[in-house]
C-alpha cells in the first residue's frame, strides 16, 4: 500500500494594494468596528487579530461561529455588537457568512427588516466566499455589497494588514487612538458586571437556569484544559467563561440543512 505524501497548500493572502487601502480607511475612521465570523483557524489567528485590534484600538465583535478574539479582552464587544454596528462609520468584516445580517435584523412578530448600520457606513470584507460559487443553486444569504471587497484568507491577511495600518499611523493619530483605551476598558467592565447581574436573576429557580448551570460548570472545569465543542447553542457560557485559546469555543458545525 502506497500512501501519497500530503503537502498542505498555503492559504492565499489578500492583495497588498487592497490591504493598504483598507488600512487607510480604518486609520481615518472615527468609529471603526471589526466583525469576525469564521476568521481564526488557529491560535495564531486569534493572536493576529488581537494585534490588529490593539494597533487600531478598534473594538471586535465575534459572531460565535469561531473563537476569534479573547472574551476577557477590553476590546471584545460581542455582547454589544448591535450598538457598535449602529455607531460604526467603517466596518471590517472577516470571513462573514452573512454580511447582510450584520447590518440588519428582523423584528418580531412580523419579521420586518430593520437596518442597524448607518446608511453611509463603509464596509470592508476580507473573505474567500467569492471564490467558492460553483453551482446554479446555493445558499449565500442575502446579497450585501461591500465598499471594499477583498478576496483572500482572513487569518493570513491579518499580519500584512496590521503592518499596513502601522505605516499609515502618524504619531499624532496613534496618540489619539491610544487615548480611547480607557473608555473601552470602562465599557468592558460595565458589560461584564451587567452580565454577572443578569446571570444571578432567578438563580434559585427549578429547573435550574442555563445561566446558573453555566456558572456551576465553569467552577468545575476552570482549572482544567477545557473545550466547549458546540458553543453556539447556549449563550451563557460565551458570556461567563473567559476564553483566551482558539480551542475553547469551536462554534457550530453548520450544514444542518
Amino acid at each position: 500500500l502506497s500512501i501519497p505524501k500530503l503537502v498542505l497548500s498555503a492559504p492565499p493572502q489578500a492583495d497588498e494594494k487592497l490591504l493598504r487601502e483598507a488600512a487607510k480607511m480604518l486609520v481615518t475612521a472615527s468609529n471603526p468596528l471589526i466583525v469576525a465570523d469564521r476568521c481564526a483557524r488557529s491560535q495564531e489567528g486569534v493572536d493576529a487579530l488581537v494585534r490588529l485590534a490593539e494597533t487600531l484600538q478598534c473594538p471586535v465583535a465575534s459572531t460565535g461561529n469561531r473563537m476569534n478574539f479573547p472574551s476577557a479582552h477590553y476590546l471584545d464587544v460581542s455582547e454589544n455588537r448591535g450598538a457598535l454596528v449602529r455607531e460604526a462609520d467603517v466596518i471590517l468584516m472577516l470571513e462573514c457568512a452573512d454580511p447582510w445580517g450584520i447590518l440588519h435584523n428582523l423584528g418580531d412578530p412580523s419579521k420586518d427588516v430593520r437596518r442597524l448600520a448607518k446608511p453611509d457606513v463603509k464596509v470592508i470584507h476580507i473573505t474567500l466566499a467569492d471564490l467558492i460559487m460553483k453551482s446554479n443553486y446555493q445558499d449565500f444569504q442575502r446579497f450585501q455589497p461591500a465598499d471594499l471587497p477583498i478576496s483572500g484568507d482572513a487569518q493570513t491577511s491579518l499580519a500584512p494588514l496590521t503592518e499596513a495600518v502601522k505605516r499609515e499611523l502618524s504619531t499624532a493619530r496613534a496618540a489619539e487612538l491610544a487615548a480611547k483605551a480607557d473608555g473601552f476598558r470602562k465599557r468592558s467592565r460595565n458589560t461584564k458586571e451587567r452580565l454577572k447581574a443578569d446571570a444571578a436573576i432567578a438563580w434559585d429557580t427549578s429547573p435550574v437556569s442555563t445561566a446558573r448551570l453555566s456558572a456551576e460548570v465553569w467552577n468545575v472545569i476552570k482549572n482544567e484544559k477545557w473545550c466547549l465543542a458546540v458553543s453556539d447553542r447556549i449563550a451563557w457560557p460565551t458570556r461567563l467563561w473567559p476564553t483566551s485559546q482558539f480551542h475553547h469555543m469551536l462554534g457550530g458545525a453548520g450544514a444542518q440543512g
